[in-house]
């Protein structure tokens, strides 16, 4: 059985629709997925009569957390999140959010003499803005050839356009999908550089989950991240982080296992 659990449309930062992106699981014999768009669920409102019956489709969204200088991306997983009406308001805030973050960077932007505005990042995102949104317009400018070189030049922190996040607190993003009876896990631990004294605290903070296969992790991540989550009693989770063509992040890693493996964690997303 292939699974991946971590996936984006054209509601965020994805390139694809999320029928299109369906077609493409189809096509790599993808059998478990769920999409994690960032702080938006209308692809699966999109896809609600869409998947084919050999596809098992999971609700998910991805929630980006800023705290002091670090940012942490939070997955949350399952049916209820589609029906909480708090939550679904709480999406809705830090979308607006979004929203300002990138004024900020597009004030930047021209402050360096650009002539970018927000109706050429809005054109290039359906629902969720962020930072890649920002990069397209750059690109369609002109200025740059890829989302990969305007994040070099101009949206890393510390480059001449960065803004810095404007989302909830891990503590917050952890509670607001757990209240919503949802089951909060930690993506791409490895790209977030944890030690374990950190992975700790967050689990004190209720952290169910992690993602311990991930597109950008090495062997020896993985290994270190199944250990602390056998210790800690938390669920495995798997992801390519799949954007789409043209983003940097096109290649669908889907990962195989067996359905057991996974078993208790399908069933508290179900």
């Amino acid at each position: 059985m292939r699974f991946d659990f971590h996936l984006h449309t054209r509601y965020s930062d994805g390139t694809l629709s999320p029928v299109e992106l369906l077609e493409k699981l189809k096509n790599n014999g993808v059998c478990y997925f769920a999409i994690t768009d960032h702080d938006t669920l209308s692809a699966h409102r999109e896809l609600e009569t869409q998947a084919a019956n050999s596809m098992k489709k999971f609700v998910g969204v991805e929630i980006n957390t800023s705290e002091n200088t670090e940012t942490l991306h939070i997955l949350g997983f399952g049916s209820r999140l589609l029906s909480n009406e708090v939550f679904l308001k709480q999406l809705s805030v830090l979308r607006t959010l979004r929203v300002q973050r990138a004024e900020a960077m597009v004030g930047n932007l021209q402050a360096l003499g650009f002539e970018i505005t927000m109706e050429d990042v809005r054109k290039k995102s359906q629902e969720s803005i962020g930072r890649p949104h920002v990069a397209d317009a750059l690109k369609a400018k002109g200025i740059v050839q890829t989302r990969e070189e305007a994040f070099r030049r101009f949206l890393l922190k510390g480059k001449p356009g960065y803004s810095p996040p404007l989302g909830p607190r891990a503590r917050e993003a952890i509670a607001s999908i757990a209240d919503a009876g949802g089951v909060p896990v930690l993506a791409h631990p490895g790209i977030a550089g944890m030690g374990a004294d950190k992975l700790v605290s967050l689990v004190d903070m209720g952290l169910k989950g992690i993602e311990a296969y991930h597109s950008c992790h090495k062997p020896s991540d993985v290994r270190e991240y199944l250990e602390f989550a056998r210790r800690h009693d938390l669920f495995v989770t798997c992801g390519s982080d799949y954007h789409g063509p043209d983003t940097g992040r096109q290649e669908l890693t889907a990962y195989e296992f067996d359905e057991a493996q996974f078993f208790k964690f399908l069933e508290a997303i179900s």
